[in-house]
């Protein structure tokens, strides 16, 4: 199950996981997510369809995930994916204009206004998205198979998981599920980017007749179905990652959200310091999530990819250590190269045995022309901890680290010596069998010896005693 609070969750919690997650191996298509960061994310990811569109990947994606503003955009591709997708068809022509009318509309303002003296701010939200762009459609609107899987996501302040609307169902997996459900896809769209405090919650009453019939023990409160309230689904996801992290073998993250801006001197004023607490703790949930979709793809997934039988490569750029922990704009346009050059050899050539995966690493400065070698991997640590810089346990330290340089404790055919040294690219050969080479009948002749000396000395031990 993708939903990682999911799988910790207590089994009297559990109505019964998306019908889709339960899979071991992914399926072999292409996914995108669109994060939140409001009209801007909603622009931010109408340049990256238009891209998709020019280089005719955008057919070929199988499932679209978003959240908050960038449900606004996956609202409107939903509704225009026919035309989209028709031969001739011109992105700026199809797309771009409803998406312009849209960022021309102010809709915070008028719906606090409005919704203020209605007591319904997100219903005033709704509605101007319905009268801009979706025109009275629902999720049943939205297309049918073999058309792709629109996923809008929201979350559940009454369960705290990731509520998902799509043509086919909505819910999560502790309430349970409703087929076919004919919401509004302006309201889908509102709760999937109601802001808290002011555009949140959503609320659904009554929505419809849930799967399975009988909620699970710790949630039998009927209202837990019969009045759902939702806010933005970036308050438990904020790239939409969650609905297509299993599910898809490719996935694109179009990443929207505006950088975490450092305060030196935050303000006590106790509403603007909730405020901030909120912007601190989206930051943190968009860390977390960055990591994780980073993480998958460093040398440790390349070995659960391997374990599944499928051809790996572990990528890897080395870039200046001043610039780790920053958000520099780095050229990894080598790095590219050399993965689609590797890339396309595991693709299409017969391995030799023991060679279940590549790890290719980048020197700082390589081009598409830098000479590339074939390495083992190095027994020598690279990067080594450095103590934080402080004078009483009380005040803020941070772990650091340096870089370990030395040539001359290099392996000379080694990962590290080629790339730090030789500064070329390392091809790396990995093997799933991590067994020691060393001779395993002496090796156990040793500990069933050790073992016998042992069970000796016990025995002159327990007679001593006595």
């Amino acid at each position: 199950m993708a939903d990682p609070s999911a799988e910790l969750a207590k089994p009297s919690e559990v109505a019964a996981p998306p019908k889709d997650e339960w899979r071991r191996f992914p399926d072999d298509v292409i996914s995108i997510c669109f994060s939140g960061g409001g009209y801007r994310a909603m622009l931010f990811h109408t340049g990256a369809l238009w891209r998709l569109h020019q280089v005719g990947l955008l057919p070929k994606i199988a499932i679209f995930s978003s959240v908050s503003g960038g449900s606004i955009t996956n609202g409107w591709l939903a509704l225009k994916w026919a035309d989209l997708t028709a031969a001739g068809a011109s992105f700026e022509k199809v797309f771009v204009p409803g998406i312009r009318e849209m960022a021309h509309t102010t809709v915070d303002v008028w719906a606090f206004l409005k919704g203020v003296w209605t007591g319904n701010i997100p219903a005033q939200v709704a509605a101007a998205y319905d009268r801009v762009l979706f025109r009275g459609a629902t999720l049943q609107d939205l297309p049918a198979a073999p058309a792709p899987m629109f996923v809008y996501d929201s979350s559940n302040l009454q369960t705290g998981a990731l509520w998902r609307f799509t043509r086919d169902y909505m819910g999560d997996y502790k309430v349970g599920y409703i087929d076919k459900p004919n919401v509004p896809l302006s309201v889908a769209v509102g709760a999937s980017s109601a802001f808290p405090p002011i555009l949140s919650p959503v609320v659904l009453k009554s929505p419809g007749t849930f799967r399975p019939p009988t909620p699970p023990p710790a949630l039998q409160d009927p209202r837990y179905r019969s009045r759902i309230v939702l806010s933005d689904g970036g308050v438990y996801d904020n790239l939409g990652l969650e609905p297509i992290i299993k599910r898809a073998r490719t996935v694109l993250v179009s990443d929207g959200g505006s950088p975490f801006k450092t305060q030196p001197r935050p303000c006590g004023f106790w509403p603007l310091q909730i405020l901030r607490v909120l912007f601190c703790e989206d930051n943190q949930v968009r860390a977390l999530r960055k990591r994780d979709l980073m993480e998958r793809y460093k040398l440790s997934a390349a070995l659960e990819a391997a374990s599944l039988g499928i051809p790996a490569l572990a990528m890897s750029q080395q870039t200046p250590i001043d610039l780790h922990l920053t958000y520099a704009n780095i050229d990894f346009s080598a790095a590219a190269h050399f993965a689609r050059l590797f890339g396309e050899w595991l693709l299409n050539s017969n391995r030799p045995d023991d060679v279940d995966i590549l790890k290719v690493d980048v020197p700082i400065d390589a081009t598409r022309d830098t000479p590339w070698r074939v390495t083992r991997l190095s027994r020598r640590r690279v990067y080594w901890p450095t103590r934080p810089e402080r004078v009483a346990l009380r005040d803020v330290g941070r772990l650091g680290y340096r870089l370990n340089t030395d040539p001359s404790e290099a392996e000379p055919d080694s990962d590290v010596y080629v790339l730090q040294h030789e500064k070329k690219v390392s091809v790396t050969p990995i093997s799933l069998d991590m067994t020691s080479r060393t001779d395993l009948y002496r090796l156990k002749q040793l500990i069933a010896g050790s073992a016998t000396r042992a069970k000796v000395d016990v025995k002159k031990t327990s007679k001593n005693g006595h």
